[in-house]
């Protein structure tokens, strides 16, 4: 009888446990590809607490590619949303010759352009 509690109760935290990832997961993927990245040269920066490789791009260069939101699978999702943005920063960084250490990150650029006004994807 205990062991049929035990089994009824491991089962229902596990329900429960599925349920509140399914709550608070994101309701979507985001993927930017930037076109001819490959070939670009890369640079190391810092962002929040990782290392991130962004392609570098000089004067008068375009800047071109895709966003890509991918909803969750199953039960009929929608995505309301106030809007889709997509925000392109520019900045350099001050290091220190001896070391290559990079000593401030400053932005010089930057452009926000709007892809979608308000409203729903499914």
């Amino acid at each position: 009888m205990l062991q049929l509690l035990s089994d009824g109760l491991s089962s229902a935290l596990s329900q429960a446990n599925e349920a509140a990832q399914d709550l608070f997961a994101a309701p979507c993927e985001v993927e930017v590809v930037l076109d001819g990245v490959e070939e670009r040269i890369h640079s190391g920066i810092l962002y929040g607490d990782r290392d991130e490789r962004c392609p570098v791009y000089t004067r008068g260069e375009a800047v071109s590619g895709v966003v890509r939101l991918k909803l969750r699978e199953g039960r009929g999702y929608e995505l309301l949303h106030e809007g889709i943005s997509i925000r392109l920063v520019g900045q350099f960084e001050v290091v220190d010759s001896p070391e290559y250490a990079t000593l401030d990150v400053r932005p010089f650029f930057s452009l926000c352009k709007t892809l979608e006004g308000p409203g729903s994807i499914r």
